[in-house]
Formats: structure tokens, C-alpha cells, sequence
């Protein structure tokens, strides 16, 4: 991330109100949502992993603070107190970039538990806009064409885009759009853009149905406004929808305190992801779940969590505790909880197999976040915490391109190292994985990775391989080196120990049981639950953790 210069004000101690401006198929969609969840999220992950010191109670070093005593009370005194700001002490709580009303939330459903606004628009005028969306990866790109593909309209045609989740009566979770256009539509023009619909009318108001999607537009909207949502829900939405609906008591306070300027903005409860929106986060984004639980654990009730792009790249935090704890000491313990641990994020980066064309990007993640925590604030806005961050522009595709890669780089999180296969036939008994070593297969390309090989001859004999990365770092042994091989109609097992034996650093070794042979794997057995596969260590690891090696890899005179 370039040092790009940065002029950001600081919030007056004391301050108690939104900042003024500075400076002038169904779950395919609610994949898409989730999607973005993720971004976000892992931003915040990234966001608090680093030491972090609390504003409340801090005295700034220049400037004027606001003491309990003197707080305005009018909404004019507000803004006067906020426009003044004050030189950054590298404590007090940043100022807003943005000063936009509370998000609308008319046509979100009745029983709205996840609410994600997006400006994408504004994101793709932006000169970081198109990086921002090209570091979601093909999540990012799957998404935006699923919301074109239901709703008939480009990203560049929409001033924003809500999302709202909500349970339905079957256990599953329902979604809805709500997009605002910058150029109204007719009911002509929406069926020209959905050519595969059909015309339909819910409680007195022309649709479009694609599947079982509805898609209309609000009489009362001129057709500026666009509703998908699912057609079993739709004459319902629309006799309710002009209302916004009735949120949870912690869900609404966050959402009085939104900012509808924002970029992106997302609510909804700690425990949403924990429960019904758990089929949301599967497969890579699986991990997004434990790491939210980590950094909130049960302190938490409500998040909101926003991004904004302008001369500089702004993330924001909100969030409502429990009525046992205190906001500012709820973010302190936070920071403190995650600062305990510096190194696990380089841990788990070598820990897990990359792509090549990944890995210079991840290598740069740790110092991504130190920096990012040199430009972190935290404090408490009325009976609120937050947390702010301002660094410079393209630091925002940046961490998005690294979380991004980082999801989908790790799989089975917790076993310590890539399971190249997490498929239900890699989860087999070790007298399982001793029978598949022995069936003859076939791997050959001219040129590839030792972590890609490894995942496809997991995925050929369905057998999870797990790449133990820092046992190798250790060794002098990347998990990038590239070779050719081309072994057909061979045993799994000899093919496994030619991977090996190519990827060893030491060419010296004669074969898999000279001790030069540093790279070697052991089984692993299933036990209460846990999976078995094969582990890819070294020598020297599996001895310090009185791992038994396979017989092929013993010295002769053992």
C-alpha cells in the first residue's frame, strides 16, 4: 500500500453525534449478500487484530475537548462541535467522512435479520472501484452477475442497492432487493431487460416473474425504485413495503446511527451467522463464523460495519453490547484480546498452501494490518462502541484482495494446514487411506506447484492431504517450487513419494528412507470425529512430535 498523504480530522473528545462532513435463484442472492458480508467482515477481523488504544477517556494533546458538562445539545451545536475537529493525537476517535441520513429502509420484509447497503454506483466511478470489485475474486463477480441477471439492471445503473435477509416459515432465510435507480424504468422497459419473465399481478401491482422471482416497480417511485424479492412474498411486500419494518431493539439502534453516504454498509446481529444465516458462510467463508466469535465472543448483540472510499479508504465498526458490559471497555478488551497474539496471522499464512500468483500479496498481509492499526482509533458514541480507520486509498482492494485469497487459500481451518480435500469421501479411516494408497492412478502436466499437485491427487483418490506449511518453513522448503511429472497407471503411494521426492530440497537423498529425504508424511487416523488424511511434513517434525513415519521412509538399519 502506497503512503499515500492523508488529511483526516479527529472527533473532540466527548462528541455524541454523527460526525459532519470533512472536506467536501434465491440463495444465489443471498450468497451474493453473504459474499460481501465476508469483505466486510474480514476487513474488521483485520482491523482489530493489532493493539489498539481506547479514546474515551484520553485527554488530546491540541484542540479544544468537549466535556460531559459542556455537551450540545442541539443537533446545530453538534455539527459545530464536529466541523471544528481537532490534530490527529493518535488517540481521540476519528471524524465521519460522511454525514448522510440513516439508511432506507422501506421494502425490507417484515422479520429483516441481515441488512447490507451498497453503493455501486459511486464504488465504480471511483478510481479504486474497479480494483475494490476485482479483489473480490470470483466472488465478487459471481454476485454482481447474479443481481444483474435478477433485477435487469447494470451495476453502474444502480445509486444503491439494499439486501435484506429474513427467516422464513420453512427454516430456510428469504431474501429481497431494493434498488434505486439513477435513470427511471417503465414496466416495458423491465420486461425488455427480463426477457425470460413473465407478466403478473401481485395485490394490484404489475410484476415480472423470473422463476420464482417477482420483480416490480413501486407505483409510488416513478419507477425509480426496482423490488426483487420472492414471488410467494411479493403481494405481501408490496402492502407493507412503503413502512419500514419493526427491527429489534439493538438492530434499530445501529440502524439510526447508519450512514446512507457510506459505500457499504452492513447490520445484523452476532448470533445471525451462528444461526439461521449459518448456510450462508459455507466451504472457504466457513472460517468468517470463528473468527467473528473470537474477536466479540458473547459480548456483542449487534454490528454494523461500513466502508468508504474518497481521497482515502474509511472503515468503521459499530456496535451494541451486552447490558453487562461497558462500550469502551468492551473495544479495549477486544484490542487486547487480539493483540495478544501477533503472530498468528503470519502463522496461519504459512501454514496454508497459495497460489503463486497469491502468495506475494498474502506475504504482505501482516504488514498491511500493522499499518492499519497505526491508523486505528476506538472509543464510545452514545452507549455505542466504535471503531475507525483511515489509511490511504488503494489500501481498501488490497485488503480485500488479501481476505479474499486468505478464504479461499484455507480449508479445514483448525487442522492446522491445507486440507487440499474436504470433500465427505477424503473423511476416511487410516486402514481406508492405506487402501487407496495402493490403487493405481495416473498424474501428469508439465509443469506445476507442490501445493497443486498434492490437491489433485487428493482430490483422485478422495483423501484429504493436509500440507503442513510452517513444518516446511522451518526446512527451507516453499510449497510454491514447481515440476514436471508424468507417472500413469502407478499406485497412489509411489506417486505420493515421487511428489516428494522432487519437492526435497537435498538432491543428494537416494531415496524415501535416506535421512536426507526431509519431506515425508504420516497418516492420520480418525479419531473421536476428526477426520483422517495424510499429513505432508518433514523429518524433522514428525520426529519432535513422535510421529511414526511409514515404513518406506525408516533408514535400513531400523
Amino acid at each position: 500500500m502506497p503512503d499515500d498523504p492523508m488529511e483526516i480530522d479527529v472527533a473532540p473528545q466527548g462528541s455524541t453525534d454523527r460526525s459532519t462532513r470533512r472536506r467536501r435463484g434465491p440463495r444465489a442472492l443471498m450468497i451474493g449478500a453473504a459474499v460481501v458480508a465476508a469483505g466486510l467482515v474480514i476487513l474488521v477481523i483485520a482491523l482489530l487484530s493489532n493493539k489498539a488504544e481506547v479514546a474515551t477517556n484520553q485527554t488530546p494533546r491540541q484542540g479544544r475537548a468537549v466535556v460531559e458538562s459542556e455537551r450540545p445539545e442541539s443537533e446545530a451545536e453538534i455539527a459545530d462541535v464536529h466541523a471544528q475537529g481537532i490534530a490527529d493525537d493518535g488517540k481521540t476517535l476519528w471524524i465521519s467522512p460522511t454525514s448522510g441520513t440513516p439508511l432506507d429502509l422501506t421494502y425490507a420484509p417484515l422479520g429483516t435479520q441481515l441488512l447490507l447497503h451498497v453503493r455501486p454506483a459511486a464504488l465504480a466511478s471511483h478510481p479504486e472501484g474497479g480494483k475494490a470489485l476485482a479483489a473480490l475474486g470470483p466472488w465478487g463477480e459471481w454476485a454482481i452477475a447474479q443481481v444483474e441477471k435478477y433485477s435487469g439492471a447494470k451495476l453502474q445503473e444502480i445509486s444503491s442497492l439494499l439486501v435484506a435477509l429474513y427467516p422464513q416459515e420453512n427454516g430456510g432465510l428469504g431474501c429481497t432487493l431494493r434498488l434505486q435507480l439513477l435513470e427511471p424504468l417503465t414496466n416495458e422497459m423491465l420486461a425488455q431487460r427480463l426477457p425470460g419473465s413473465k407478466a403478473a399481478i401481485y395485490a394490484k401491482q404489475p410484476c415480472r416473474v423470473v422463476g420464482d422471482w417477482a420483480c416490480f416497480l413501486p407505483k409510488s417511485d416513478a419507477g425509480s425504485t426496482l423490488v426483487v424479492c420472492a414471488a410467494r412474498d411479493a403481494a405481501e411486500l408490496i402492502a407493507s413495503g412503503i413502512s419500514p419494518p419493526p427491527l429489534p431493539r439493538d438492530l434499530q439502534r445501529l440502524a439510526d446511527r447508519t450512514d446512507a453516504d457510506r459505500i457499504a454498509t452492513l447490520l445484523f446481529p452476532t448470533n445471525f451467522f451462528r444461526a439461521g444465516g449459518s448456510e450462508l458462510l459455507q466451504g472457504t467463508a466457513k472460517p468468517l463464523v470463528t473468527a467473528l466469535q473470537q474477536i466479540v465472543g458473547g459480548d456483542t448483540t449487534t454490528v454494523a460495519l461500513s466502508l468508504h472510499w474518497d481521497e482515502n479508504f474509511f472503515v468503521e465498526l459499530q456496535s451494541t453490547v451486552a447490558q453487562s458490559k461497558r462500550p469502551h471497555r468492551f473495544v479495549a478488551a477486544v484490542a487486547e484480546r487480539l493483540s495478544k497474539s501477533p503472530g498468528e496471522l503470519e502463522g496461519a499464512i504459512a501454514d496454508t498452501s497459495h497460489h503463486p500468483y497469491g502468495q506475494e500479496v498474502l506475504v504482505r498481509f501482516p504488514a498491511m494490518m500493522r499499518q492499519l492499526s497505526n491508523y486505528t482509533r476506538v472509543g464510545s458514541e452514545r452507549g455505542l462502541s466504535v471503531v475507525r480507520c483511515y489509511l490511504p486509498s488503494s489500501a481498501g482492494h488490497n485488503l480485500l484482495m488479501a481476505a479474499e485469497l486468505m478464504l479461499n487459500s484455507s480449508q479445514e481451518a483448525g487442522q492446522g494446514g491445507l486440507a487440499s480435500s474436504s470433500s465427505p469421501a477424503a473423511r476416511l479411516t487410516g486402514k481406508t487411506i492405506a487402501e487407496a494408497l495402493e490403487r493405481p492412478t495416473t498424474l501428469s502436466f508439465p509443469k506445476e506447484t507442490l501445493q497443486k499437485t498434492l490437491q489433485m491427487l487428493s482430490e483422485d483418490l478422495g483423501v484429504a492431504i493436509e500440507l503442513r506449511g510452517r513444518d516446511l518453513q522451518l526446512e527451507g522448503i516453499t510449497k510454491n517450487q514447481s515440476f514436471a511429472i508424468d507417472l500413469r497407471e502407478q499406485k497412489a503411494g509411489e506417486i505420493l513419494l515421487a511428489i516428494l521426492e522432487l519437492a526435497n530440497p537435498d538432491r543428494a537423498a537416494t531415496g524415501p528412507n535416506d535421512l536426507r529425504q526431509k519431506l515425508v508424511y504420516v497418516v492420520r487416523e480418525a479419531v473421536d470425529g476428526r477426520p483422517g488424511a495424510i499429513v505432508v511434513t518433514t523429518r524433522a517434525a514428525a520426529a519432535k512430535r513422535n510421529e511414526r513415519l511409514p515404513v518406506v521412509f525408516r533408514p535400513i538399519e531400523q
